[in-house]
């Protein structure tokens, strides 16, 4: 069934809405105030990368065999030096990233994604373990990224923090790119009080009532579990309960706020519109 048709006109329904829960949903404790007001963004990690709407310059350096293990299997890492500015780092894991429409191979213009943790412990980015590259190839003004970021985090809702670079690839000019902070667990620490919990993404377009791949989080048997206890809610016919028993799964709140959020950005590639998943990373 497609999310139009389990809209709900109003009143109590409107939970119902939390069937097709954002593929965020976290076993996570909210460190949001009362307010929800989003941290302040210059005491963050990697606050001079976002700053000034500066366009960082990027230099990408690969070795032919690693080149060409992109070609062949180009969702695994392989390693890299980065440059950018005075600074070089190195043993930087990257990939290329990118879905139906985005996706471009290593010769034309890839997405990629930059994890300076990879294969160096602790190895940060102006603080940052890991970030993408966007291609921008679906996007022409290169800005929706950007003031969809700033509108949602505004909004006290967790988005990752946008600006821009300019790619070079072994000497190839690869052109403008929107920079964006990977979702780690620095970058949950910045919403959460904990960030053990599990953090998954849609897989294949289906929703949270069947399982979904979990991009990170510390649970021992692969999680799931706490998916299973939230389909269970929705699925409760007693109205009252089923309003107390998602409350105690989900971010009623929240949810709401982001699905308002989405509506009123018309983000058709997002998950109340398109039922879609996180950025692919």
């Amino acid at each position: 069934m497609s999310p139009r048709e389990h809209l709900p006109s109003a009143g109590p329904d409107m939970i119902l809405v939390a069937r097709f829960a954002i593929a965020w949903i976290l076993s996570l404790t909210p460190a949001l105030g009362a307010e929800g007001a989003s941290p302040p963004t210059a005491a963050l990690p990697g606050a001079a990368l976002f700053a000034d709407n500066q366009v960082l310059r990027i230099r990408i350096e690969l070795r032919p065999e690693d080149m060409q293990s992109l070609r062949e299997e180009n969702r695994r890492y392989v390693r890299s030096t980065i440059r950018a500015g005075d600074e070089v780092y190195r043993e930087v894991g990257i990939h290329l990233k990118g879905a139906t429409g985005s996706f471009r191979g290593l010769d034309d213009k890839p997405g990629l994604t930059l994890d300076f943790g990879r294969f160096t412990n602790g190895q940060r980015f102006q603080g940052l373990r890991k970030i993408h590259l966007n291609n921008s190839v679906e996007d022409p003004s290169y800005l929706n990224e950007k003031i969809g970021s700033e509108l949602f985090r505004a909004a006290g809702l967790p988005a990752p923090r946008v600006g821009h670079a300019r790619v070079e690839m072994n000497g190839r000019q690869l052109g403008l790119y929107v920079l964006q902070e990977g979702f780690t667990e620095d970058f949950l620490g910045v919403y959460f009080q904990r960030v053990d919990g599990n953090l998954y993404d849609i897989d294949q377009g289906h929703d949270m009532d069947k399982r979904m791949k979990r991009l990170s989080g510390r649970d021992p048997e692969d999680g799931q579990s706490d998916l299973a206890a939230l389909a269970a809610a929705t699925r409760e016919p007693d109205l009252h309960r089923r309003w107390q028993q998602l409350g105690d799964r989900l971010d009623r709140d929240r949810f709401i706020a982001f699905m308002a959020m989405e509506i009123m950005l018309c983000h058709r590639d997002g998950y109340c519109v398109a039922r879609n998943k996180l950025p692919d990373i």
